[in-house]
């Protein structure tokens, strides 16, 4: 993934099927938000994949990301310099996460 002051960048490894070797461009004005996610919940770790929303409703799946960290801070930052703010959308842990917690039960009375 590359990030320059007015778009993203993206070429799809010779791993991926189907898209092998094709590159894709995205102005980032058209990136409403960006969210970490992970592809594979079954894989240990928190993933490193990124789901960028446009402003046409499409989501786009970057898999693979290396430095998934800093590629969301510059991406928000380069917005930021462009007057473009992007929704950044915090992962929310699914049942099948092991960092998912059942939610506390409200206490129940009890006659007596």
């Amino acid at each position: 993934m590359y990030i320059t002051p007015n778009f993203v960048c993206f070429e799809f490894s010779s791993l991926s099927i189907g898209n092998s070797g094709k590159k894709f461009t995205w102005p980032i004005q058209d990136i409403q938000s960006v969210k970490k996610s992970k592809h594979h919940s079954y894989l240990p770790g928190k993933g490193s994949s990124l789901e960028l929303g446009l402003t046409n409703g499409t989501v786009l799946e970057l898999r693979t990301i290396i430095m998934r960290k800093e590629a969301v801070k510059d991406l928000l930052m380069q917005a930021s310099k462009s007057g473009h703010s992007i929704q950044r959308i915090k992962i929310t842990s699914s049942p099948h996460s092991p960092a998912y917690t059942t939610p506390p039960r409200p206490p129940t009375s009890s006659a007596g």
